[in-house]
């Protein structure tokens, strides 16, 4: 059984922020299924082990509560003055 609280993180949100690592990245919506803009496309472990593994969100559309396709970006850390 799956708790709450991992179920809350497999559907984060669009434009909600978390740490992946030692990078910030922002849970982004994609118009359809397509991950050219995101973090994790290219020669990595595939999205769906990670996500088996609670490090990322589901960002596959059918496995969201929203519906929405998902993308990872990147996101700097904000400069105080």
């Amino acid at each position: 059984m799956i708790d709450k609280e991992t179920k809350e993180f497999r559907n984060l949100g669009v434009g909600k922020i978390f740490t992946c690592g030692s990078k910030k990245l922002k849970v982004s919506e994609s118009e359809w299924e397509d991950c050219d803009d995101c973090i994790f496309n290219g020669p990595f472990i595939p999205c769906e082990v990670l996500q088996e593994l609670g490090v990322i969100p589901q960002c596959n559309a059918e496995e969201r509560k929203d519906k929405k396709y998902i993308i990872f970006e990147e996101v700097e850390d904000e400069i105080k003055n």
